[in-house]
């Protein structure tokens, strides 16, 4: 029987162990070291990953209670681009994701599968070298500098969030939020007790006591009432080369783009299921492994420099910075025609029936178009469009 080790316990930590207990019959170290606590920010999800944790966690509406968590029926969004519409990033209809609270996640899943007979615990700190099993999955968390085995995301213009933890009785919206501000973005995640505001923004232009001034008329609008508050300073990185034939690296160990759109408890799966493929089925090799997942951060970064390259309602020295570093992402996107950009193009010109049911994922048509739309991109992505050769197919 095969033997797969897994360091650290935060939510990638959690969901790996549940993963493969439920999809293979390997033996599973779990090394953690319990002096480590994870960061009050609520999570957010979309639509992908709930299927997993349906199968490996068997998790249901009921789990609500135990998560404190609540439903997401997607992303509403105000003042993005010129014209600073409000409009929702919508899921289809009857289909929802979660808001949770990343601590309370942790434990509950710890609590369900630590006493699995397939589950040994270490506690301590370890090296992947160090540890005798086959294969080795690392989920520590941010490394502690980015070394030459990772790539810098400059295309994307923040680095730092203040979070806000404001105590209700009940939540009051069933969406993410995700609002321009005069320094960068806003998210709001509601959970059943408290909803926690951030607000993701480039310290270079805004200290935290001018973002603590700008946040001030959300809450109030809000109602809110910060309990307490984190400041978080973070760099936006993925690994040259995330796999080898032993070692996998999974969550922040591996890479960290900011928050918009909640993309990283999916991409987290995929790393997953692809170390399935390449470990226990044999259908993908590392190569293969690690060019799917340079590409789909690189779509990520596309997707995030749509945004910034739309600009905002506010006219700031911040958001000509970020509208200068999306367009520029947006013009090496369409010189290396890549698959975010040729499928931004593909559904410029299809004939759309635009009363279908969104997805809530960008895998669907329509969010395209709503995105190119609502944020007034569409002249803007032709004139960055050296020839019409993008409009030619889509996936």
């Amino acid at each position: 029987m095969k033997k797969l080790a897994i360091i650290g316990r935060g939510t990638v930590g959690c969901t790996s162990v549940a993963h493969f207990l439920h999809f293979t019959d390997c033996e599973i170290d779990w090394y953690y070291d319990p002096s480590i606590n994870p960061t009050p920010v609520g999570e957010a999800t979309n639509l992908a990953i709930m299927q997993t944790w349906r199968e490996s966690l068997g998790m249901f509406a009921d789990s609500h209670f135990e998560l404190q968590s609540t439903s997401k029926i997607g992303i509403m969004k105000r003042d993005w681009g010129s014209l600073g519409k409000t409009f929702l990033h919508p899921f289809r209809l009857g289909q929802t994701a979660i808001h949770f609270s990343g601590h309370t996640f942790q434990q509950v899943v710890f609590d369900k599968i630590k006493d699995n007979k397939r589950v040994t615990l270490h506690e301590g700190n370890f090296e992947p070298e160090d540890i005798d099993s086959d294969y080795v999955m690392v989920c520590t968390g941010s490394p502690n500098e980015l070394n030459d085995d990772f790539i810098v995301s400059d295309c994307i213009p923040v680095n730092a969030c203040l979070v806000s933890q404001c105590e209700w009785d009940h939540a009051r919206f069933d969406y993410s939020l995700t609002y321009a501000m005069p320094n960068g973005w806003a998210f709001g995640i509601p959970l059943r007790n408290r909803c926690s505001i951030g607000y993701v923004h480039n310290s270079d232009f805004a200290d935290r006591e001018t973002i603590n001034e700008e946040i001030e008329p959300l809450l109030d609008e809000l109602d809110l009432v910060p309990s307490s508050q984190n400041y978080l300073n973070f760099n936006n990185y993925y690994r040259k080369q995330n796999f080898t034939d032993r070692i996998v690296y999974n969550g922040n160990a591996s890479f960290f783009l900011e928050p918009l759109e909640a993309t990283s408890t999916n991409f987290a799966d995929n790393i997953n299921r692809n170390c399935f493929d390449l470990w226990f089925s044999n259908q993908l090799t590392v190569d293969q492994c690690n060019e799917g997942y340079l590409k789909e951060l690189r779509n990520t970064e596309l997707m995030m420099s749509l945004h910034y390259a739309s600009g905002s309602s506010f006219d700031t020295e911040f958001w000509s910075f970020a509208k200068d570093k999306g367009l520029a992402r947006l013009k090496q996107g369409i010189e290396n025609d890549e698959l975010f950009i040729h499928n931004l193009f593909y559904n410029i010109a299809q004939e759309v029936d635009e009363t279908m049911p969104m997805a809530g994922s960008w895998d669907a048509a329509l969010n395209y178009r709503l995105h190119i739309d609502k944020l007034g991109m569409r002249n803007t992505l032709f004139d960055l469009v050296a020839g019409p050769k993008l409009v030619s197919g889509g996936q």
